[in-house]
């Protein structure tokens, strides 16, 4: 049986999961599935109802995936008919993404600066990154 999945990985970060970071990964996650549940194409509405209904986690890398057997014949199409994808992460979910890992990233270091440094309190930088 094939099972349509979507595999998303942040690479070369090194910095843990500190708990603000794991809530806001997830929020972004489940805003992930409410948009397949948005765009996939509905005729029996199990596509609509079952996408992205295993969100596997593994640090920051998280993959998607439907246990609906045709989601892939639908998602990428087939010599007799065109795809409808519905399981890609949209330009907005990329930088919501992007600004996760980047404050993350941020925590990470301002709490390095404060344990090498010894220093209770850090100004707040703010990081500011247009797309």
């Amino acid at each position: 049986m094939a099972h349509e999945f979507l595999v998303v990985r942040v690479a070369g970060l090194r910095e843990a999961l500190d708990t603000r970071a794991l809530a806001e990964l997830d929020r972004w996650r489940h805003a992930v599935v409410s948009d397949f549940k948005k765009i996939a194409p509905v005729r029996t509405g199990l596509l609509s109802r079952r996408a992205g209904d295993f969100i596997i986690k593994s640090g920051w890398n998280t993959r998607f995936v439907t246990p609906v057997p045709y989601a892939s014949f639908v998602n990428r199409g087939t010599r007799f008919m065109d795809a409808q994808p519905f399981m890609f992460l949209a330009p907005g979910r990329r930088r919501e993404l992007l600004f996760i890992v980047l404050r993350a990233h941020q925590r990470g270091v301002a709490n390095l600066l404060r344990r090498k440094l010894k220093i209770k309190k850090l100004l707040n930088v703010k990081l500011t990154l247009k797309l």
